[in-house]
């Protein structure tokens, strides 16, 4: 596959954006750490062997607004929502689109394929359901790769990569990362994620690279979430290092501009991120 995470465009490079976090990591651990509680609250409150009547809320609870609301809702974006509300109507089926989705034997392209169909299914069923309900309020179930990287991630937090498509871009055009598509490949949710992935490969390796900074890593995390082993930390932290070059400013990353403000944070480099992220609400 043709990537190069040395690809440059306005001479940035993964390198330079990881140096960034490291040189500003305490004000980015503060303001990411909760990735990291959302997966130990996910981890400890699944069960596997789970019953179909108690499914459901032992899923409203791994995914608790608290812990999600960046990750799952969105001005917009409602899949915390709409699958606890299906797991809700549908425990049974919920129950087995999930077994279904953390089975490590299935394919990846397989097993987002069948979470999604099974949501379309849900909504479809839910409709039918119920005749009073306005159909504009279904027209989506937000089950897409974004959502599902959510339950990968929480599930497998040291495989997997939590997911937004717009940060991909962005932090894609600011590295210069190619892409690879075969002939006839539809640009699929499956193909995007499975791309965003192989850049988290990259920047992954940026991380692993530098001893210092995963010493630091390392010493954040140390004994405070005990189902967060290192690996998962480090992919964790991965995606934390494209969410914040997706938002940050080219000239800031590379010090062509001091970081402002007694937080260390540059009101020019958030407020892109912020109408992107709540646009509709500003």
């Amino acid at each position: 596959m043709a990537q190069n995470a040395q690809t440059q465009k306005g001479n940035v490079t993964i390198q330079d954006v990881i140096s960034y976090c490291k040189r500003n990591f305490d004000q980015i651990w503060q303001q990411e750490a909760y990735k990291w509680d959302a997966v130990q609250n996910f981890k400890s409150i699944w069960q596997e062997n789970v019953s179909v009547d108690d499914f459901p809320k032992m899923l409203s609870d791994a995914l608790d607004y608290d812990y999600t609301r960046n990750l799952l809702t969105d001005a917009n974006y409602y899949a915390r929502a709409m699958i606890c509300q299906f797991a809700e109507e549908y425990p049974a089926r919920v129950h087995g689109m999930f077994q279904d989705l953390f089975q490590e034997g299935t394919s990846l392209a397989d097993r987002l394929n069948k979470f999604i169909e099974e949501s379309n299914n849900c909504r479809e069923a839910y409709r039918e359901k119920d005749k009073g309900w306005d159909p504009s309020r279904t027209k989506s179930h937000y089950q897409d790769a974004r959502s599902i990287s959510v339950y990968l991630s929480f599930m497998y937090p040291d495989q997997f990569f939590l997911y937004k498509y717009r940060m991909y871009t962005a932090f894609r055009d600011l590295v210069g990362f190619q892409e690879s598509i075969e002939k006839n490949e539809k640009r699929t949710q499956v193909w995007k994620y499975s791309t965003y992935l192989k850049l988290c490969d990259e920047v992954l390796t940026g991380i692993k690279n530098d001893p210092e900074l995963c010493g630091m890593l390392k010493e954040k995390a140390a004994g405070k979430w005990k189902d967060i082993n290192e690996e998962a930390s480090l992919h964790l932290f991965a995606q934390t290092v494209i969410y914040v070059g997706s938002y940050t400013s080219a000239d800031l990353i590379l010090e062509k501009q001091p970081v402002p403000g007694p937080d260390g944070i540059d009101p020019a480099a958030v407020l892109p991120v912020l109408l992107r992220e709540f646009g509709d609400a500003l």
